[in-house]
């Protein structure tokens, strides 16, 4: 019965910001007998994954969730693209000490996020009895959302978080598309980082849904209206509203609606590019370090940005995984060796960047389909 009503609270929850109405209370005297609990709800993306890796890195989370909040209750729903669960803990001597409850949640994070390109945010509801229920559910929600506008992944609430609703932050269609078309691109990025700041110091969640759909839609209407073609940069998956969902914080969601206008404003004005600015970078470093041992982890280093946040755009804009496009410009890489020069299989292979010449083979033979030998004699 603990566990239906839990389940039940995490489908209640708005993804466009704290609901407006509070939760039930348990519905049994028999349910949530102890003298004091802590909500902790947390959300994490997993757009980005592979699918074989959806039901692991569940496994992984629910799993930490056991080890570090150990006589609790632990639930999880999948709600468009996004791995949403929550906790309902209670420690035995009913003390709830905020620097340890944040350690509990920062050591889940980091241990999914070793193994996994993830981002996690976590909220922690102050300590109350089960008929603090509804209110703990908005805090522990609140305290996740403060984690979005502050690039922490672990909060806990206090009156201070308590969220106001910000002002409404018109957008004007009329003047962006007047921006676009200027020659100059400074005015129309200092209108975007204009709508930013005010959406920061509001700290709103909901304001921040409403800005992104309202800026999607004019950047929707913009490329009909120019018919931008088949540009991977942007392709229509990036106009989808619950891409909001995927991005874990508030200066990503600022840098994903930027890069759909600069690549409007750059196909505008002659200025072509398959990709975005930050896939452009991306793609660069790949070009000069193919030949070393790179991860994502690397690039998303060097294009300064987190991993999981790189290979979901990554992924959207050229439809494949970092890994995939990694390893196919080095096998292009290689058959340019292979026609060019008179190089051995392993010293190709050490050149393009593979550690062991049989796995650069093997692969080799399944993405070109034939051996290096036969690609060789074939010309």
């Amino acid at each position: 019965m603990e566990e239906k009503y839990l389940d039940e609270q995490l489908l209640k929850l708005n993804l466009s910001g704290v609901q407006e109405t509070v939760s039930d209370y348990p519905y049994s005297d028999r349910m949530f007998c102890e003298t004091s609990y802590v909500i902790i709800i947390g959300h994490c993306s997993i757009n980005s994954l592979p699918d074989g890796s959806i039901s692991m890195l569940i496994e992984t989370v629910m799993n930490l969730v056991s080890k570090f909040f150990c006589q609790s209750i632990s639930r999880y729903i999948i709600l468009k693209d996004l791995l949403c669960f929550g906790v309902i803990y209670h420690d035995e001597r009913d003390e709830y000490p905020k620097e340890l409850m944040e350690d509990k949640g920062t050591s889940i994070i980091k241990n999914t996020v070793q193994y996994f390109n993830a981002d996690i945010n976590l909220g922690i509801s102050r300590a109350g009895t089960k008929e603090y229920f509804p209110q703990m559910f908005q805090e522990a929600e609140t305290a996740r959302l403060k984690g979005f506008f502050h690039n922490g992944s672990v909060w806990t609430y206090d009156e201070q978080l308590k969220p106001t609703r910000g002002e409404y932050i018109r957008i004007s269609a009329r003047k962006i598309k007047e921006l676009i078309e200027e020659e100059d691109q400074e005015p129309l990025m200092e209108y975007m980082n204009s709508i930013f700041r005010k959406l920061k110091e509001a700290g709103d969640y909901r304001m921040v849904t409403e800005a992104f759909i309202d800026l999607l839609s004019i950047s929707k209407s913009l490329i009909e209206n120019y018919d931008t073609g088949d540009i991977p940069g942007l392709n229509p998956v990036k106009f989808e509203y619950h891409n909001l969902y995927a991005i874990s914080h508030m200066n990503h969601v600022q840098m994903y609606v930027i890069d759909v206008y600069m690549a409007i404003w750059g196909f505008l004005h002659n200025r072509k590019s398959p990709y975005s600015g930050l896939i452009r970078e991306c793609i660069g470093f790949i070009e000069e370090n193919y030949s070393q041992n790179i991860t994502l982890d690397n690039a998303a280093a060097a294009v300064n940005i987190s991993s999981s946040y790189l290979s979901f755009i990554f992924k959207q804009e050229t439809g494949i995984n970092f890994s995939v496009y990694l390893t196919n410009h080095r096998i292009e890489m290689s058959k340019k060796l292979i026609l060019k020069s008179n190089l051995k299989i392993y010293e190709i292979a050490e050149q393009v960047g593979f550690g062991s010449p049989y796995y650069f083979s093997k692969v080799f033979k399944e993405i070109v389909g034939m051996t290096c030998k036969e690609f060789k004699n074939r010309i």
